[in-house]
């Protein structure tokens, strides 16, 4: 029996027109189906039409059951519609992603993870920071950075004194759900402090527990559209982050802490930064904040002291430098200069290097180092420093005998 009626939903009919109607006959006695011209080109037009709401902004995908919606596809137009990325802090917080510091005890990875979040919620941006290591010193180093930003509440900030065991899908699971039905789905900042005081009985070192600590993180991530922040350890000699680089290849960004020259100075170098510019080093010179009003006698603590206003300038014009096959090498700033001098030294007490070993034995941070040495090869008549390769391609600087210090 001929079709009357094409459905589009319930309760909600269409009749057919009359070639519909005759297309559907055809195919239900399984004759061919007419198509004209105008049918080819009105389908064409259809597909065009569709073609064009991908890129409209106002254009509204189709809708998926909820456990489908991250395995959603994209067609390469479809791109056009995601957003750059956005900053919450300009340059090194990025919007909805996953970051991480990292750096040896007493390097004030704590205190500038509190700042960013204090600074965030005196804005009213709702964050959640997870204090699982040292909760008995968050009061003051919170109330020092309310007094130093003449801050008498601070309420968008909210802090959990335990952990989660983020590489237990359950253990995530739960805390989503508690989480939620105490801030709803508003907060943009999630600090994880520390990475192993909520990865208890997992092993850094194995690739497969990383990997199920950082889709800890993500689904963290994806739940609330949050910025994640964790915070981890170095190695003994200070060089790397502990355990396997899982957590490195999933970040967005990664931010190491170092003391310089056993100063009260700590270097923030940015030596990860997946689809942004790589922003330039910070010094934090954290001051302290007397506190003895507020909890007692004798009792202060420090703030980190973020530059927020705008990003650290060069202290000079830093040009571009570039080499003898005119490759473009970093430019070089005055505090390069204790770097590449270091570098130089390095190579005259260890003679030829890879680039590998010359970013493990020289103080200032890999990123640091490898550009030190790009731009002393670059100069190597004035510098003496030379680039060459080595066993299986590796990159490898040594000293030529024209080494100014000893000609």
């Amino acid at each position: 029996m001929p079709a009357e009626f094409f459905q589009l939903g319930e309760g909600e009919q269409d009749p057919l027109t009359p070639d519909e109607q005759a297309r559907l006959d055809a195919m239900a006695n399984g004759q061919p189906v007419p198509v004209s011209l105008a049918d080819l080109m009105a389908a064409a037009d259809a597909w065009e039409a569709e073609r064009r709401a991908a890129v409209d902004p106002s254009y509204v995908p189709p809708a998926l059951a909820p456990e489908h919606e991250r395995y959603r596809l994209y067609s390469v137009e479809d791109l056009g519609r995601f957003p750059p990325v956005e900053w919450w802090i300009d340059g090194y917080l990025p919007v909805g992603e996953l970051i991480a510091f990292y750096g040896k005890g007493d390097t004030f990875k704590t205190f500038l993870a509190l700042d960013w979040s204090c600074w965030l919620a005196a804005q009213g941006h709702p964050v959640l920071y997870v204090v699982a290591e040292g909760f008995t010193g968050a009061k003051a180093r919170v109330l020092a950075w309310m007094k130093s930003h003449g801050m008498e509440e601070l309420p968008a900030l909210a802090l959990m004194p335990s952990n989660v065991d983020l590489h237990s899908p359950e253990s995530v699971a739960t805390a989503v759900e508690a989480w939620r039905a105490q801030m709803g789905d508003s907060p943009v900042l999630i600090v994880i402090d520390t990475l192993a005081r909520n990865f208890v009985g997992g092993n850094e070192s194995s690739p497969q527990e990383m990997g199920q600590f950082v889709e800890g993180c993500e689904t963290v991530r994806r739940a609330f559209g949050a910025s994640v922040l964790v915070i981890h350890h170095t190695t003994v000699d200070g060089k790397r982050e502990r355990g396997t680089e899982a957590l490195r290849n999933a970040t967005f960004a990664m931010y190491k802490f170092e003391r310089v020259n056993h100063l009260p100075h700590v270097d923030v170098e940015c030596d990860r930064m997946k689809d942004a510019p790589q922003p330039r080093t910070v010094r934090l010179t954290p001051g302290a904040v007397d506190l003895s009003e507020e909890i007692g006698p004798g009792i202060s603590s420090l703030v980190a002291g973020w530059p927020y206003e705008a990003a650290p300038e060069p202290e000079r014009p830093v040009a571009p430098l570039a080499n003898a096959d005119g490759a473009i090498v970093p430019g070089r700033g005055p505090r390069d200069q204790a770097v590449e001098d270091a570098v130089v030294a390095y190579l005259r007490e260890h003679g030829a290097t890879s680039q590998t070993k010359l970013e493990e034995g020289v103080t200032g941070g890999r990123a640091a180092v490898r550009a030190a040495a790009q731009r002393l090869a670059a100069r190597r008549e004035e510098t003496g420093v030379q680039c060459e390769a080595g066993a299986r391609k590796a990159i490898v600087y040594s000293l030529t005998s024209a080494d100014p210090a000893t000609a």
